[in-house]
């Protein structure tokens, strides 16, 4: 059952134009909640673990409003859409989705070897990023996504993409995604938690961190265009990167499995 406003202390007011998270799930006169007992609520939802109240199945659903919104009212502030979200996200909440996700295998998968794209499975580092703007969060995890089926996409399995010409589009990718849609330095930030939370090796890290630096510098590019148009050029700078050895790698048919990092090229594009 779906959990209220109520339920979980919180709710939503207008004021102005900007919606902000306060207390009550209807009229605060009806509850009598004094100035002290709004801004107490208020420090609290700063508090709340939005990424944990993400179920798999509403993701999506979520992130349609989100875009949605941006797009409706391009001059808003982060603050804003942040708080705009924030509400969105509490107002869906829903306790025995959420709880769902843990008990099905399915949605465990290797974060060493691909991208965050579940919010309910965020590791410590990357949830206190994710909450920090959750709004910025669910995009970056929609990016992931995207990342990841462009790579399935463009690239052949020939290494389960690890460590490889299309493991170094991925990462690269994303970061491009992330760097034009959240900025450089929240891409940065969710990009380094998530290499924290799924320590590798010394080489596969330095390759990982190589790479998100590399997507973070064609996303932070101007790009003209409509939403995808943007996203088509953004794959193609980050395409054209990789063939032309800007990425690193040290695993590939060519090279076999190196000691030191290599540069990519076009072996196993599709």
């Amino acid at each position: 059952m779906r959990k209220t406003i109520l339920t979980l202390c919180v709710a939503t007011i207008s004021t102005s134009a900007t919606m902000t998270p306060i207390a009550s799930a209807m009229n605060i006169e009806e509850h009598n909640l004094t100035n002290s007992n709004i801004v107490t609520i208020e420090e609290n939802l700063k508090e709340l673990d939005y990424a944990s109240m993400i179920s798999s199945a509403q993701f999506p659903y979520l992130v349609e409003k989100l875009k949605a919104y941006m797009q409706s009212n391009p001059n808003s502030s982060d603050e804003e859409i942040n708080n705009y979200f924030k509400n969105l996200i509490i107002e869906n909440y829903d306790a025995n989705l959420v709880a769902l996700d843990s008990e099905i295998s399915n949605y465990s998968y290797d974060y060493a070897n691909s991208l965050p794209i579940l919010a309910s499975r965020l590791g410590y580092n990357e949830k206190k990023v994710f909450n920090s703007n959750p709004a910025k969060g669910a995009l970056v995890l929609s990016n992931a996504q995207a990342a990841i089926e462009m790579t399935s996409q463009h690239w052949k399995n020939t290494n389960s993409y690890h460590n490889d010409n299309g493991d170094a589009f991925r990462h690269t990718l994303w970061n491009a995604y992330n760097a034009n849609d959240c900025g450089v330095s929240y891409a940065k930030q969710f990009a380094d938690a998530h290499e924290k939370d799924s320590p590798n090796p010394y080489l596969e890290n330095q390759m990982d961190l190589f790479n998100n630096a590399l997507g973070r510098k064609i996303g932070s590019k101007s790009y003209s265009g409509n939403s995808s148009q943007v996203s088509y050029a953004i794959r193609q700078a980050v395409l054209k990167a990789i063939k032309n050895g800007e990425g690193r790698r040290f695993v590939g048919s060519d090279i076999g499995t190196k000691n030191t990092l290599q540069k990519t090229n076009s072996n196993g594009i599709k």
